[in-house]
């Protein structure tokens, strides 16, 4: 059986950015402890390391045609995003932002390459407004729009317009325009629903094409060529959750989820003409960014048994190949388990989609029940390397997704608004009943597992049902929605209160529903884990449940690491993390 570090030390590869001015691509990749910039000149050729930080560098942009980088970087996990400036030419990095208080979100070069623009929290902590700055000139950056609540830039025109994007909820994103000298913004979007807006691209012809779900169900693509007129071009019984079109108003790429799994497509402007390119069919696609002559796509995938890596998809021919070759580390791609897609019976009769992977050992198997976070999220089948180590040790794992979720439709994704919270607890319930019937899957031993708003799912289970789990595991979690309100990042509040509740209306239900007032009822071991220094659920909400079974004498084991945030990204606290993580497990249902 391969240790951890054999599935840990898997690589991967992602964010591709392409400059005209070297004719190179660029992308991230974790070959060292964290991700960094790295360049190759085309498929086949040895990737040349970039930057070699102690934290890892978070976004990567290439300027359209000045050789020169813009990245993002973090310090410690705390999401405190600065901006920099890498010249292609001498190596040489600037940071364009110095501000350790507050976020910067990059949004768009302008149509000359010389200038960005960027929304940040500088003014306040709280609000994003939009700024301009010069790239030879940092010092000279200037605040063009004051915005209450989340902004961002998605474009620069070649008429000095800024479109933007304001982020209320994950569901409700709505866009505008405004010249960059000026302070009126002209909403492009109809205000008459709640709709999501994702990946705008403007056409050369001035035309706006989006992932949308106005008037429909799912995610489709649609062209706004007048303020508040949405005009669907293409429309499937599923999202489509990736697109993007080159600098040439040519071709359009998008992938369509179905069942978790991207289909991805070539849809040319000019014809019309729809070509699906199967090479991903058994893969999640992440994103796909153009070159500059609109000849080729990068695009990122992974999936159960491969790891994530970049591929070049050439559009006049639809052929793919590999552009990056992050390592397997010798990990036997045979032994990888590929799940398959189930759907159990819930307890309103509704039909709950989720995976099943089963390793190869045999016998009666212990369970892990993995939840994901969000809530409007989606479990997916890409690489992982915990679960690939899980499997290993002989258990199977369930990850469901739960109403609530995303990819099922934008019904689905409300089913657990506010006040119907428990209902998706309710479903993990119904998980374990169906467990139970299922032959080779011991129902009475099973562990519960999730991070952030999946620790919200996993605390929130083993009090509403603790008969059913005999272990759970809580990655920074939310314990108490109240106080986890009051406390997590004042840039972030608006828009979780638009998913949980409000504070100054809401706090009967948001006490009602927080597993830290029916700690009582916790009767399985729990194994906490939290970063220091976590901007989305601060530390405190780890401390109060771990505090709670301490003073009941309840078991509870309890890791804080001090370098990490909303997760544990760092690989060497992830090679200490796991192998413990599964000999708790051991301990606990296997009895070992």
């Amino acid at each position: 059986m391969p240790g951890i570090e054999r599935y840990l030390g898997v690589r991967a590869a992602a964010n591709p950015a392409y400059s005209k001015a070297t004719r190179q691509w660029y992308f991230l990749m974790n070959l060292t402890d964290t991700f960094q910039i790295y360049g190759v000149t085309g498929p086949g050729t040895w990737p040349a390391m970039l930057t070699d930080y102690s934290e890892r560098v978070s976004g990567l942009y290439a300027a359209p045609d000045l050789a020169g980088l813009v990245f993002t970087r973090d310090r410690g996990g705390n999401e405190y995003h600065q901006l920099y400036w890498m010249d292609l030419h001498t190596m040489e990095v600037q940071a364009l932002t110095d501000n350790p208080q507050a976020l910067h979100i990059f949004g768009a070069f302008s149509p000359d390459g010389e200038s960005i623009a960027y929304t940040s929290t500088a003014r306040n902590g709280r609000d994003y407004d939009v700024y301009i700055m010069p790239l030879k000139s940092p010092d000279q950056a200037r605040l063009v729009l004051t915005r209450e609540g989340h902004w961002e830039v998605r474009d620069w025109t070649a008429a000095g317009e800024l479109v933007l994007q304001q982020v209320l909820s994950n569901s409700d994103q709505p866009l505008y325009r405004c010249h960059v000298d000026a302070e009126d913004v002209e909403r492009l979007t109809p205000s008459d629903a709640p709709t999501a807006y994702h990946h705008p691209y403007l056409s050369p012809d001035g035309s706006l094409y989006v992932s949308t779900d106005y008037g429909r169900d799912f995610l489709g693509i649609a062209k706004i060529e007048t303020p508040g007129q949405v005009a669907h071009v293409i429309a499937e019984e599923a999202d489509i959750d990736v697109m993007t079109g080159d600098r040439d108003g040519r071709t359009l790429v998008y992938a369509v989820n179905r069942e978790g799994f991207s289909e991805l497509h070539l849809y040319d402007l000019k014809t019309g003409h729809n070509r699906h390119v199967p090479d991903f069919d058994r893969s999640v696609v992440f994103d796909a960014v153009f070159d500059s002559t609109g000849d080729t796509v990068a695009v990122t995938y992974s999936g159960p048994d491969h790891n994530m890596n970049i591929a070049l998809l050439h559009v006049a021919t639809a052929e793919v190949e590999p552009l990056t070759h992050a390592p397997m580390t010798g990990l036997d791609v045979k032994s990888l388990v590929t799940p398959e897609v189930i759907r159990y019976r819930t307890f309103d009769g509704r039909e709950i989609p989720a995976y099943l992977y089963r390793p190869s050992a045999s016998g009666n198997l212990p369970v892990v029940i993995s939840v994901h976070g969000g809530p409007e999220a989606q479990e997916r089948p890409y690489f992982s390397g915990w679960y690939q180590y899980l499997l290993s040790h002989g258990y199977a794992l369930v990850t469901p997704n739960v109403r609530g979720s995303t990819g099922y439709g934008k019904a689905y994704s409300h089913l657990d608004d506010r006040e119907k919270r428990m209902d998706s607890v309710r479903d993990i319930a119904s998980l374990v009943e169906w467990i139970r019937e299922q032959p080779g899957l011991d129902g009475h031993r099973i562990a519960i597992y999730g991070g952030s708003y999946g620790g919200f799912m996993v605390l929130s289970s083993i009090t509403q049902y603790p008969e059913l789990f005999q272990a759970a595991i809580d990655i920074v979690g939310i314990a108490n929605l109240e106080s986890f309100l009051e406390n997590t990042s004042e840039y972030r509040r608006a828009l979780r209160e638009v998913e949980y509740g409000y504070l100054a209306t809401d706090r009967d239900f948001l006490r009602r529903f927080s597993p830290i007032h029916a700690v009582d009822r916790i009767q399985a071991p729990l194994f906490v884990v939290h970063g220091a220094n976590d901007p989305r659920v601060p530390l405190n909400e780890a401390e109060q449940i771990v505090g709670a079974l301490k003073a009941r004498n309840r078991p509870v084991e309890f890791r804080v690491y001090a370098d990490e945030g909303h997760g544990i990204a760092k690989l060497k606290n992830r090679l200490e993390l796991y192998p413990e993580m599964v000999a708790f497990l051991d301990r606990h249902l296997k009895g070992q």
